[in-house]
């Protein structure tokens, strides 16, 4: 839609932070249907589009001619329809997974899995997680466990194992908008990972958390818990007031830590 708009001059992509919003959307049906006032357009735009009516005026004047109104309403038309069929095979979806449906809820409180991707992670895994001994195994089905590459007794770099392809890209996918959610564990497990290794291993190590997870409240009927953002200086509590001491040390002070009271 955006080349067929671009022919006619209108830049509506450039104010536009994506195509398939609601202002962009209504302007593109009011266009295929023969509106060119650029006034009467942009008066469409809703939220933060609004702020910028002057320069959205001006993106949306162009020329625009009978065979491009024709590819556009085409377009549109095509969108609904794919709006329909997804409708539909999502209705077909909830239906079967209605035994299950306890359960994608529970799976839809963890931070990065959503509804759909819950039904996706129980179509791929079932619900018995008899057939996998441990998380580890579930994690290595699916791809997401480390490459051994181990020579002379030194561990180096491998890729990940081949696995289920469908339930990796999903985990990874979740993976990605889970680390977005900030002051949460795996937003902070994202985060000493990549520092250290970079952000690609760093996604696939949330995959794998997320995964093993998935695995626990599946086999155990369990509901997700947020270990929250100071999980691991909890955790390595000792160990950071070690090192902490060590380094002011070094710096030739004394140090005595003394612990506060709650």
């Amino acid at each position: 839609m955006d080349k067929v708009l671009q022919g006619a001059n209108i830049k509506l992509s450039s104010m536009a932070s994506r195509m398939n919003t609601v202002s962009a959307m209504d302007m593109c049906r009011a266009i295929s249907k023969g509106e060119v006032t650029p006034e009467v357009l942009a008066a469409m735009a809703k939220g933060t589009m609004k702020s910028k009516e002057e320069e959205l005026q001006r993106a949306l004047h162009g020329f625009i001619q009978p065979h491009q109104q024709m590819m556009l309403s085409s377009m549109l038309d095509h969108i609904t329809w794919l709006d329909r069929q997804i409708g539909l095979l999502s209705k077909e979806i909830d239906r079967r997974m209605q035994d299950v449906s306890v359960l994608v809820d529970a799976l839809d409180e963890i931070a990065g899995i959503g509804k759909d991707s819950a039904q996706a992670i129980i179509a791929e895994t079932g619900t018995d997680m008899s057939v996998f001994p441990s998380a580890k195994h579930l994690c290595s089905w699916a791809g997401l466990s480390p490459g051994n590459n181990e020579s002379a007794g030194k561990k180096k770099k491998a890729k990940a194992r081949k696995g289920n392809t469908t339930l990796k890209r999903k985990m990874v996918q979740c993976a990605r908008s889970a680390v977005k959610s900030k002051g949460t564990y795996l937003n902070s497990l994202y985060s000493r990972i990549a520092a250290r290794r970079g952000a690609n291993i760093a996604y696939m190590a949330v995959a794998r958390t997320l995964l093993e997870i998935c695995y626990y409240m599946i086999r155990d009927g369990t509901l997700y818990e947020e270990l929250g953002a100071d999980y691991f200086t909890k955790l390595n509590r000792e160990a950071i007031v070690k090192r902490s001491m060590k380094r002011i040390e070094e710096l030739g002070f004394r140090v005595t830590v003394e612990e506060i009271a709650a």
